[in-house]
Formats: C-alpha cells, structure tokens, sequence
C-alpha cells in the first residue's frame, strides 16, 4: 500500500465495513468524524486519536493539538491524554525529555492532564512515533458531529478543502 493516508475508498471497504453497528458507540466512526462517543447516562464521553512520526523539523506537540482538535470539533470539553511514543534505538534520554517536555507544556497550556501511557525503544521504528488520544465530555445533546451542522454555525477551514468525506 502507499504510504500516508488511506483513501476514501480503502477507508470505507476495509475498515468502516468492517465495524458492525451493535460494537460502534453514540458517535459512530464515519468518514470526515475524527472523532468517536459512547453514552454514558446524559454524557457521551468523547475520544479523539492523531498519530504521525515527528523527526528534527517537527515537534509532538503537534501530535497532541491535532488529538485535542478532534476533540473541540464534538463540542466536548477536554479531561485529557494518554500518550504512546515510540521511540528508535538512535534516540538517547536527552530526546525522550525533550519529547515530553514539549507535550506537558501543552498540557499545562491546555489545563489537561497526561492520563496514562507508553514509551518503548522499538528497533523497527526509524523515527520516533507519537500516539495521542485525547478524551473528554460532553451533554449527549451537545455533541456535534458533522451531520448535525447546521446554520449559523461556523465552518473553520485550514489549508483545503475536498480530500475527505
């Protein structure tokens, strides 16, 4: 398969099809929903996931805004993270500190804490390897999901528009 994001089409025949509707939560996972909900009395609780590798030019904390992003598109509000970082043998515990660093100062930014995590030297990992997943609550009848916009609510568009969904 080629590298990077799958398309639309694989999305949909080798992963949505593959969700049966009696496991999936509140919030179904769908195409262009970054996001998913399950029920929990007059709350969903909402969880929210970003990966990418970051190297020399990028910083995890991207990785933990792009989870938190997900998340504020529910309409939830934040309670926070749980952090999985892998790590290639080349790195040193200078990197590592560094690495968390950067997320904390998000968190104290955010007012969220690190929930839980993992950290693992892998040795098929050529540059580190950042997992985030976000959590957070919202009123069942609160929660925004791209069907349910509507007028007079505000579409905020970073760089464009037609590659998913």
């Amino acid at each position: 398969m080629k590298a990077g994001k799958l398309s639309e089409s694989v999305c949909k025949r080798s992963v949505l099809k593959q969700l049966h509707k009696e496991t999936t939560g509140f919030a179904a996972p769908a195409i262009g929903m970054d996001f998913g909900a399950a029920e929990l009395g007059d709350e969903a609780v909402v969880t929210a996931s970003a990966s990418r590798p970051f190297g020399k030019t990028s910083c995890p904390a991207t990785g933990v805004y792009t989870a938190l992003n997900n998340l504020f598109c529910s309409g939830c509000r934040p309670l926070g993270i749980s952090v999985t970082l892998l790590m290639p043998t080349s790195a040193n515990e200078n990197d590592l500190r560094d690495w968390m660093s950067a997320i904390t100062e998000v968190c104290g930014k955010e007012q969220i804490p690190v929930l839980n995590g993992h950290t693992e030297v892998v040795r098929y990992v050529t540059e580190p390897v950042l997992s985030v997943t976000a959590f957070g609550a919202v009123k069942k009848e609160k929660l925004i999901t791209a069907a349910g916009a509507g007028p007079d609510m505000d579409v905020i568009v970073t760089k464009w528009i037609g590659l998913e969904g």
